[in-house]
């Protein structure tokens, strides 16, 4: 029988290209471009419980769907891991990443984007719990700063935007009000209890700014009259402070020269009888 030319480049059967898929469990499998997979596989394609490391260090392990990362299972790569779910090869659901030793985020995820509730927690001590869209802070949200200030209120794409309010631990003070693009725009300021102290933001401008007043403010204002404030109670028990007048201070100047007056006049007087009974 003559050989017919081109036998060895006729395509393999279907028989023979189902037998040389790879279908179930398999040790490691060295691919070309140096990464690296064990596990589960289904028409040729990784599918179950399997593990892949990359060439450039990153480790994955868990479940697999049609080549792709699916279900649950842990990333990692240097000092950053993920623990969660996935979905068609991105994060996906609810899972917990870790930037580095101090940051990390625990929250849900969408398609590869920290997006809906989470927590975040910053290297620097801040703590942010709110809701989240493509990984910034957007929605409703409070974030508590390392030095004890915390601002409670909306956000929109990683700003304070909307209607919230920032306390002021240090002062003990605690503005409410409107905030566009990260800057308060108008709002009061009060203290603790409740009490109005100041309100320096007003409304329809853009240059205003916050103005907390500080202890050598009040130190100053407290100079401006030559007594100390007087503290009187009302009949609410709010306390407040009243300062002398101009004609108070004028009255008792008035008072004290005339008994001044009358001193002056009196030793003079006990001088001259004196005189005379010497004579």
């Amino acid at each position: 029988m003559p050989l017919r030319k081109n036998n060895f480049l006729r395509c393999p059967s279907k028989v023979v290209e189902r037998r040389s898929q790879r279908h179930g469990p398999r040790s490691t499998i060295y691919e070309l471009n140096g990464d690296q997979y064990k596990g589960e596989w289904k028409n040729d394609m990784k599918h179950g419980m399997g593990q892949q490391v990359w060439k450039s260090g990153a480790n994955y392990i868990g479940d697999w769907k049609y080549g792709k990362c699916d279900g649950y299972g842990t990333y990692t790569k240097g000092n950053q891991l993920y623990i969660g779910e996935w979905r068609n090869g991105k994060k996906h659901g609810h899972g917990k990443y870790a930037y580095s030793d101090l940051a990390y985020y625990h929250g849900e995820w969408r398609k590869g984007h920290r997006s809906g509730w989470g927590e975040m927690h910053y290297e620097n001590g801040d703590v942010f719990m709110g809701e989240w869209l493509l990984d910034k802070r957007h929605g409703r949200g409070i974030i508590r700063y390392i030095g004890g200030d915390w601002y409670e209120g909306e956000w929109q794409y990683d700003e304070k935007h909307g209607k919230g309010k920032l306390y002021f631990a240090e002062k003990g003070k605690q503005y409410v009000g409107m905030w566009v693009n990260g800057e308060a725009k108008c709002g009061t300021l009060t203290d603790c209890e409740g009490v109005e102290v100041e309100n320096e933001i007003g409304a329809g401008t853009s240059n205003e700014k916050l103005v907390i007043p500080t202890a050598k403010t009040q130190e100053n204002k407290n100079k401006q009259g030559d007594e100390e404030p007087k503290e009187t109670v009302e009949d609410g028990g709010s306390a407040t402070l009243e300062l002398p007048s101009a004609e108070t201070c004028q009255e008792e100047t008035n008072e004290q020269t005339d008994e001044e007056a009358k001193e002056g006049s009196s030793e003079t007087l006990a001088e001259t009888l004196q005189e005379q009974s010497e004579e």
